[in-house]
């Protein structure tokens, strides 16, 4: 079984959480010739509504433990604190929007 097909089995059996796979047209019409040529059924796509994904804003000012950087140590401690504040947010699985 070729990649695509897996991915498409993957598209069909695991109903239980949304998923996506794009392909290029091209590809895609390959990939139905394809399983025509061998008996494997395609499912039909229906339109789904894709829930938005969950975000938090991030002010980098409020990150800053100064006014001022006056070093060069400051300034890796800042992007250091700012740093961690954002990969906090992506592993909670949250977007960052930045103000």
């Amino acid at each position: 079984m070729n990649p695509l097909h897996r991915e498409a089995g993957k598209l069909v059996t695991d109903h239980h959480r949304p998923l996506e796979i794009k392909l290029s047209p091209h590809v895609w019409e390959t990939f139905l010739v394809e399983c025509a040529a061998t008996g494997v059924q395609t499912p039909t796509p229906k339109p789904t509504m894709v829930a938005p994904e969950p975000s938090q804003t991030i002010r980098p000012a409020k990150v800053a433990t100064r006014t001022y950087i006056d070093i060069g140590t400051e300034v890796d401690q800042y992007l250091a604190a700012l740093k961690a504040e954002l990969l906090a947010v992506l592993h909670a699985g949250k977007r960052i929007r930045i103000e």
